[in-house]
């Protein structure tokens, strides 16, 4: 079977491009020919991007580096920043051609064309219009007449509350009716496909965790350098409390920590690799994890390492409690410093998580089963 998957575009985030990755892997397995389709013009903002750094090096190169510096300390900040970024995005960009078949197209409508079998929907935050604006997209609009299959694989909203107009509402009401299957990643996304949509859909794993450790070993080709002690940190919004949290860490538990979080300007220096290579194998090599972001927890339960989530409530805090209540793990999400040398002190039951995830692996095979995919 031929299908294609509509994800969010891929840009630089690590768990958005490894379950796009993984969802690939997972129905290649199957037996089918998979492929990604994005709309060029979701990827305007960062050619954008990329033209302002471009700038700020050409001044650079250029005018000299004493005019430069004479415009001000900060544009000399901004141009490490904007090197740095253009550097990491380099890597992710060259992951993904190596590992994901992309196709671009103009328009969506262009799918038909290609003879797909099937349309995927999903996974991560495709079902939410703050990320993906044209969100009758991610409900198959464009298809409506087209005799293909289709199906939502663990799209999420995002957040417990309703962030569609009356509009969009309405229509996506419409356009939920034609798949042949449903699931949603978060259970408060069942509750929302009832309450809004009058949709009965499944609850399903992320794709990122219907692989296994191994085949993530695989795409750093099996050179994990084996470290020990090591504090694993992956913050995407950083705050006092939290540094000062993963301080009181490496002084008690005297840990060699390793940031992969977003950097900011103090650590500018520092010459880390920011591949997603290097972010699975420091995921791997983590004898503990602190991170505020959904992929982050999924990475530690998939690696079975001892974890503290932030819960994020900026960026909706409904991912993590379906998560790790699935897990049994709802006392490692936390809010402030409140029981952190508790949780720390606590060991999982890692049998009991696998237990559940083997079950849950089942589920989704049961789901594409059932549809003949």
């Amino acid at each position: 079977m031929k299908i294609a998957i509509i994800t969010l575009p891929f840009n630089d985030n690590y768990g958005g491009i490894l379950q796009g990755y993984a969802l690939r892997e997972y129905l290649r397995n199957r037996g089918h020919e998979v492929i990604h389709i994005e709309e060029k013009s979701k990827q305007s903002l960062v050619h954008w991007s990329q033209m302002r750094f471009d700038f700020w090096w050409f001044t650079r190169r250029f005018i000299g580096e004493p005019v430069y510096r004479a415009i001000g300390k900060s544009r000399v900040i901004q141009y490490e920043q904007a090197k740095a970024t253009r550097e990491n995005t380099r890597k992710i960009r060259a992951f993904v051609k190596s590992n994901l078949d992309v196709k671009k197209v103009s328009n969506f409508s262009e799918i038909k064309k290609h003879g797909f079998d099937c349309i995927v929907v999903g996974s991560d935050q495709i079902w939410r219009p703050l990320y993906y604006p044209e969100i009758e997209n991610a409900f198959l609009s464009f298809a409506e007449s087209w005799e293909v299959k289709k199906v939502t694989y663990a799209p999420s909203f995002g957040v417990e509350n309703w962030e569609y107009n009356s509009f969009q509402t309405k229509k996506c009401k419409q356009f939920i009716k034609q798949f042949d299957a449903l699931s949603v990643r978060e259970e408060e996304g069942v509750t929302l496909c009832k309450e809004k949509f009058n949709a009965s859909v499944k609850r399903l794993l992320d794709p990122t965790m219907l692989l296994d450790k191994k085949d993530y070993e695989q795409l750093i080709n099996n050179n994990l350098k084996s470290k020990t002690n090591q504090l694993t940190t992956y913050i995407l919004d950083q705050s006092d409390e939290k540094r000062k949290i993963v301080a009181e860490l490496i002084s008690k538990q005297d840990y060699t920590h390793i940031d992969l979080g977003l950097k900011s300007k103090a650590d500018l220096g520092e010459s880390n690799d920011e591949s997603i290579e290097f972010w699975l194998e420091n995921f791997m090599n983590a004898e503990f994890i602190l991170t505020d972001s959904f992929h982050g927890c999924v990475f530690a339960v998939l690696f079975q390492k001892p974890f503290i989530a932030f819960g994020n409530k900026e960026r909706g805090v409904s991912r993590f409690n379906t998560l790790l209540k699935v897990f049994g793990l709802e006392d490692r999400l936390v809010f402030d410093s409140t029981n952190i040398n508790e949780i720390v002190n606590t060991t999982i039951n890692w049998r009991e998580v696998n237990s559940v995830l083997s079950m849950e692996r089942h589920k989704t095979l049961r789901f594409f089963k059932g549809i003949g995919v």
